[in-house]
């Protein structure tokens, strides 16, 4: 049987898959955001390649517009909020 917490990972990142389909940009960051905030979401990171892979334009001449975005900011998200994370749930006493 399945936890409270593992649920809410699951629905989190199943509204985020969903949101990269039907929803605007920003509802999907804001998804990653709380699945960062909370969890070690490596999913993230694959919401950020897949929006890459579907809004990406071709054929791919570099420049700013044409960057992966979504893997940047997922980046970002999973690696940078990683220490904020640990220091939001263990609390300020552990560091």
């Amino acid at each position: 049987m399945w936890s409270r917490p593992n649920t809410a990972r699951v629905l989190l990142a199943l509204a985020a898959l969903v949101s990269v389909f039907v929803g605007p940009w920003w509802a999907t960051l804001i998804l990653a955001l709380a699945l960062c905030l909370r969890y070690r979401a490596w999913e993230v990171i694959g919401l950020g390649l897949l929006m890459d892979l579907l809004y990406m334009p071709f054929p791919f001449v570099l420049s700013v517009e044409t960057l992966p975005w979504g893997t940047i900011v997922a980046l970002i998200l999973v690696f940078g909020l990683e220490p904020f994370r640990r220091r939001l749930l263990t609390g300020p006493s552990t560091f």
